[in-house]
């Protein structure tokens, strides 16, 4: 099995000696001559194995790390896959219990609404949080999500796009790449905007689009780590600031005060917000999240230990 890098981390190929692409279902195959997503590839495999009977009604399915580690995929592309098989009627949720598999469907779903997000990076820093904030609102509201990555790059940010353009969205949310630099891919935006796909940035924007935005307030972030030590009596202060509240903070033995970022809620915020602009209410046209001071032993007032924030 060959995996390709190329445009979304949710894409894959399985190439047989012949260079024929093929995918197995229970009992059947499947021979492509064009990539497939990932994702499809495994609502094809269940979809095979419930038209076979080698899952029968009730049947609980494996978990999604189940799932993940037997195909090679992120659990991302295992939750848009269990996603779409729910909504077009395979498969059912037990809360707490787990995904059963339902009735074979008389009729597959004519429509199914989905959300891209794309973002910088997806496993490092804040992004797990945040994502999972989006998938946590858009799955209560029978949306599915299907995720792109740029890792900080224009020539991928412009492969997702493309790929996005191809599938039936019903709304964009987008971390923008380099938004200080000339972005080539302003272009594809105003596209997919023309084509009646609401886009939503997070943590940033692109000046050359008037699109609704909802990022942190880091100049209040600044502010109250600035007062929190003038307030202690400091007057010498410098700082790099990055706002996140990590497990660094409490890893050593001096706990640090630092300035959380708002992480899961600003997810929340987002897929709220996106929601509304597919239903055409009426939103603010940007959001801005306030931050939260965390205060622990690295900062004291002067006449005690001085730290530092």
């Amino acid at each position: 099995m060959l995996l390709s890098t190329s445009l979304l981390p949710s894409r894959i190929l399985m190439k047989t000696p012949s260079n024929r692409i093929q995918f197995m279902k229970p009992g059947y195959e499947f021979e492509m001559s064009i990539e497939k997503p990932k994702y499809q590839m495994l609502k094809d495999y269940i979809a095979g194995t419930i038209e076979s009977r080698q899952l029968k009604p009730g049947e609980k399915i494996s978990s999604k790390n189940e799932l993940s580690a037997k195909f090679g995929i992120s659990r991302h592309t295992v939750r848009q896959a269990i996603g779409e098989l729910v909504s077009e009627g395979w498969l059912y949720r037990t809360h707490g219990k787990g995904t059963f598999v339902n009735q074979k469907p008389e009729k597959k779903a004519d429509t199914i609404r989905t959300i891209g997000v794309i973002t910088t990076y997806l496993n490092d820093y804040i992004f797990p949080a945040i994502i999972r904030g989006i998938d946590g609102v858009l799955s209560i509201n029978n949306y599915n999500i299907v995720l792109g990555c740029t890792y900080n790059q224009h020539d991928k940010e412009k492969l997702c796009l493309e790929n996005f353009q191809k599938q039936n969205l019903s709304g964009l949310i987008v971390e923008p790449t380099k938004s200080a630099l000339p972005n080539p891919n302003i272009g594809l935006y105003k596209e997919l905007h023309k084509n009646g796909v609401p886009v939503l940035f997070i943590h940033g924007c692109y000046k050359e689009l008037n699109y609704p935005y909802v990022v942190e307030d880091d100049l209040n972030a600044g502010y109250m780590a600035t007062r929190h030590l003038m307030d202690f009596g400091h007057s010498r202060i410098g700082g790099v600031f990055k706002f996140d509240d990590s497990q660094l903070a409490i890893a050593s033995e001096v706990k640090l005060t630092t300035i959380a970022h708002p992480k899961e809620k600003l997810g929340k915020e987002a897929a709220t917000f996106i929601i509304k602009m597919i239903d055409k209410r009426n939103v603010n046209h940007s959001v801005k999240m306030q931050p939260q001071l965390i205060v622990r032993e690295s900062t004291r007032k002067i006449g005690g230990r001085i730290g530092e924030l």
